[in-house]
């Protein structure tokens, strides 16, 4: 199964959310296409501050307890 997400980095859900639906739902896609809008302000992210341990440990090093491990 194919599938398209869209990451939309607006804090609100207004405009460019309304826009960015609109573009998905007027593709021409086959039924077997699946479609997920990603609103990143629904998610607590932190700023990575590049003390390189999920290079030198792996990515469960980090030191942050954030939800980028769901996306």
């Amino acid at each position: 199964m194919n599938r398209i997400t869209a990451f939309v980095g607006s804090a609100r859900k207004r405009h460019t959310y309304d826009a960015v639906h609109q573009f998905l739902d007027s593709l021409h896609s086959p039924s077997d296409m699946e479609q997920e809008i990603v609103v990143l302000s629904d998610y607590k992210l932190e700023i990575c501050r590049g003390c390189l341990l999920c290079f030198n440990r792996g990515e469960e090093s980090c030191p942050f307890e954030d939800d980028r491990i769901g996306l």
